[in-house]
């Protein structure tokens, strides 16, 4: 479980996407959690690491992104689960309100060590208008 608490100062339509990833190497395994709310097709996208498969790259999923509105702080909270082989995004939790998203992808090998990160990015539009993004709390519960 992993929550950001976040707000930008500028309009949704300056913002091409916002990433929110929280990716775990294990074992030789990389159980790639990666997220982002993309304006160009309006929903949340999964990220798929698997190269070679055909399916490796963004993936939306069936849950709603219309944005976040500027100068007001919001939470996204993403909770998921992993096997020994594969990775669940079991659900997502926008400003209170959660989706189920249930989507689970094979994990890929990987050469890192053991780790864990959280991570945080913010894209611009295709005319590169700037914009600040500020980050209050970010948290992680792994059990």
């Amino acid at each position: 479980e992993v929550e950001w608490s976040f707000k930008t100062d500028t309009a949704w339509t300056n913002v091409q996407a916002l990433e929110f990833d929280y990716p775990a190497s294990i074992n030789k395994l990389w159980y790639y959690f990666g997220s982002q709310c993309n304006r160009a097709d309006g929903k949340w996208d999964y990220w798929d690491p698997n190269p070679g498969t055909g399916t490796h790259g963004w993936h939306p999923t069936s849950v709603p992104c219309g944005g976040f509105a500027a100068n007001t702080w919001h939470t996204v909270i993403w909770y998921g689960t992993r096997t020994s082989t594969q990775f669940t995004y079991n659900a997502i939790e926008i400003d209170g309100q959660q989706y189920a998203v249930n989507i689970t992808v094979p994990a890929t090998s990987t050469t890192w060590g053991d780790d864990f990160i959280v991570q945080f990015q913010a894209d611009g539009d295709s005319a590169g208008t700037g914009y600040n993004l500020h980050a209050d709390e970010i948290n992680a519960w792994v059990w």
